[in-house]
Parts: C-alpha cells; structure tokens; sequence
C-alpha cells in the first residue's frame, strides 16, 4: 500500500518519501511471502489510471480469470474424490451463454453503458501480488525528481510540543508533523528528521506509525480491535504432484466414509506463474495446536505435518513437494477505531488488517491509496494550508472505515456459508476465490464425534423401518 499510495500522490505533483527498513530493493524482494492474487475489475481500472496495466497483463503466468461463471463455486474434493466440479472461471468456455435478461446480463449492460467495461476488460486478473508491487516500485523510480526510497531506515516517532499535538507550526508559519527516523543496519546512531504536510502509515499490522500516533496518550478512545477466530490454520506454497487439471478446488474431509459430518477442510488455488503444478494450500492445524500462540511458534509448519493434515482430503498418490514458504494463521480480524488523526493517516493494513484468505484484504488495500491519494493532492493543491479536520479529508475515515468492517463481514460470512451449505452457490460472489478455506467447525472436538453417533443411529434406524 505504501508503494501505491506513493505513486499516485508522486503522479499528482506532491513530493513523497518513502521510509522502509529493509536494507535495499534486493532485500524487500527476498522478503516476499505470500500476498494476494487476484486483482479485481475495479481495481483493474485503478491500474489502467496509473498505466501499469498492460504491464500487469503482460507479467509471467498472468491469466484473465472471468467471474460471470462460476467463480465463487470451486470444484469439491471429499475425502480425496472429486464429488462436485465447480464453475468454469478459468476456462471461460461459458462466457458468452449468459442470458442477457438475467442478473448478470443487466450487470454486463450496465457496465458496457455507463464505464464502457466490455467483458475482455471487466475480468479479473490472476497474479502475484510482487508483480503488482514491482511495476509500482519501476513506475516510482521514474519519477525521482518527485518521490523518494529512503531504504535501510526505520520510523521512530514524531516531534511535537506536546502529546496529542500531531502538527505544529515552524518558523514560516506551516503546520507540519515532524518524523523521526533512523538508520536500521549497524550501531545506533543519531535519527534524522523529516518535515512534512501529512504522515500515512502504511506499515502493516504492526504499525510503528500507528503505535506512536494513534496511541491512548494521543488520540483520545483509540482502540485496535480485535476480533478473535478460534481455530489455527496453516498456509504454504508448494508444488502439488497430482492428476487432477489446474483450478480452483475446496477440499474437506468427512467421518463415516464421506456421509458423516464434516471434520476438516481446506483449498487449493493455483499460484499465477509459469509452473503450472504450483498452488497455495490451506488446512486447518492439528487441534492440540490451537490453543498455541503464533508468536510462540518458533518455527514454520513443516512439510510433514501440511501433508500430514491434508493427506485425507487429496486423492490418493498425491505429494506435495519443494515449499516456497508456510505460516500459520488465524481468522483474526483487526480494525482501527479510526483512519485519521490530525495529519497522520493509517491505510492498508496499519489500518484493518485481515486473514490472509482471498482476494478481499489485498484489494481493500488498493482501495484505501486509491481513496486518500487525490485526496490529499487535491488539498495540497488547493489550500496548503488545508485543516486537517477539513471535510475532505475526514471523508477517508468516514468511508473506508466501514468498508473494513464489510471485508470482515464477508469472510465470517463466507465461512459461515461453507458451514451451512454444501454447495458453493449460495456463497456472495464478491468474497470469491478465498485461499484459506476450512469447513472444520468452530466447536470442541467431541461434536462431531456427537454428530457422527447420531447421525449413524439415525441411519440404522432408516434401515430398520425399510425392513
């Protein structure tokens, strides 16, 4: 979020510098892991404004998945057997058979008449999250006159005269806020101090921005809140060694050979790229883990135990083999009780910050730089002596704010659905293509142990009364 917001602020004339702490460009690349990888028709339009379109299409292994047929309805595999084939998103062999007096069809009119989209532009776009963060890095570069990469350095906090007071006035009367940052690699040395109109916190959710400026002392009621899910997941990046063809599929795991209650699940989302066997995996952990801390797990799931846990859900004979990189996760939600505060601003994850389970948080990111970046031009522009309470700029909380919470209600949603249902159908196409999903339920383990008895009492009682 931090490279975006950068360059649409840079591509409207205000000067930007970006503070990142790993120590150069090859080392913010060496630390990518995981991401989003789908890039949504709206934010699609984003890109073309910024023109890196042609050059996202254009990366390695990206492919324009559709999502008028069926992409919110992944093939199931129970048990290790396909028993339901899902929708046709990433062949597009359906694309052109919708009736245009449905729902769909009014939508596809509606766009081609007011946005001009035709369906080759109003598609999704399947790639790696680094392709998305390397044409925003080249396209910054490029304007080095105006923006900035301060690499190697690590923000502070800010100097002001006293708490609460995020701007102050220097000698020739502008109100500024003043960051400290310093120098990350060697001894500890002296901080440097950048002045500047406004800070956004892009920083993730560990946000130092947030810490130092939207603490208690400062922003009276703030609060970083927590909605806390129960279960302990594990994601990884690997090849998977099997016959089946490449797209999407929901994986679970049922008692009683299939016709008992579900028990375990997971997802397997074919990784944009060149290698067509890689796929992102996601399995729900152990149960004795899940009382575990995260933070106190030292070290990565293995390979043995991700097999291990998705052995009884993939067809027989599969492996999976060399992992990019795993973590464990949990659906933890985090929303900021505000965006904004005086002329410091949180955006992308600083601000909400989500499970890493499907288009929607890495999109949400992309939509909070695209709403406060001609925002703040346009204030700049106008007024430099712009009040930060201005309405203009409290729009951004007022509007994305809430959005945050509908990315949050949407993934307990969709997750709420795969407990209920058993078709994917029912589920909200715009909470599509979720990475992690897991049909394990939420309660304690002798439930579906309960469930499993009775449902097997209710069969030999079926039996009963046909004899």
């Amino acid at each position: 979020s931090g490279l975006a917001l950068a360059l649409q602020l840079a591509r409207g004339g205000v000067r930007v510098t970006v503070v990142d702490k790993r120590a150069s460009e090859a080392a913010w690349r060496e630390a990518y892991e995981g991401g989003g990888s789908l890039l949504t028709p709206a934010n699609l339009l984003w890109a073309q404004k910024l023109g890196i379109q042609a050059q996202l299409r254009a990366a390695p292994g990206c492919e324009v998945v559709s999502d008028w047929i069926g992409l919110s309805n992944p093939t199931c595999v129970t048990n290790g057997k396909v028993n339901q084939r899902g929708g046709s998103a990433y062949e597009n062999d359906e694309a052109d058979e919708v009736d245009p007096a449905s729902e769909t069809g009014f939508l596809r009119r509606t766009l081609f008449d007011k946005k001009n989209y035709s369906d080759a532009a109003c598609t999704y776009l399947s790639l790696n999250q680094n392709c998305i963060e390397e044409c925003l890095l080249t396209e910054l570069k490029r304007l080095e006159g105006t923006a900035q990469i301060l690499w190697g350095h690590a923000f502070e906090g800010i100097d002001g005269p006293g708490d609460g007071d995020l701007g102050h006035e220097e000698g020739d009367g502008e109100s500024v806020v003043c960051s400290r940052v310093r120098e990350v690699a060697g001894p500890p040395g002296p901080t440097a101090r950048i002045t500047s109109r406004f800070l956004a916190g892009c920083d993730g959710r560990r946000s130092a921005v947030r810490r130092e400026c939207f603490n208690k002392d400062r922003a009276e009621g703030f609060e970083w809140k927590e909605h806390k899910g129960v279960m302990l997941h594990m994601m990884c990046e690997c090849r998977l060694k099997w016959d089946l063809e490449r797209r999407p599929y929901r994986l679970e795991q049922k008692s009683l050979n299939g016709y008992g209650p579900t028990v375990g699940g997971g997802a397997a989302m074919p990784v944009p790229g060149e290698d067509k066997s890689l796929y992102r995996l996601s399995v729900n952990a152990p149960f004795t883990m899940w009382a575990s801390q995260i933070d106190g797990i030292e070290s990565p799931p293995p390979l043995s135990l991700l097999q291990k846990q998705l052995k009884p859900k993939l067809p027989r004979g599969t492996e999976l083999a060399d992992p990019a990189w795993s973590k464990y996760y949990r659906m933890n939600h985090f929303i900021s009780s505000r965006f904004r505060h005086g002329r410091c601003f949180l955006v992308g994850e600083a601000a909400h910050a989500h499970p890493p389970v499907g288009i929607l948080p890495m999109n949400a990111c992309i939509e909070d730089t695209h709403n406060l970046a001609w925002k703040l031009a346009l204030a700049l522009a106008l007024a430099p002596e712009t009040d930060p309470d201005c309405p203009l700029l409290e729009s951004y909380d007022a509007e994305r704010r809430p959005q945050a919470e509908e990315v949050k209600r949407g993934i307990a949603g969709y997750f709420s659905d795969l407990m209920q249902v058993s078709s994917f159908k029912s589920v909200s196409s715009h909470t599509t293509a979720l990475l992690g999903v897991s049909r394990s339920t939420h309660s304690p383990f002798l439930l579906p142990l309960a469930l499993s008895a009775l449902f097997l009492n209710q069969l030999l009682q079926t039996k009963k009364k046909k004899k």
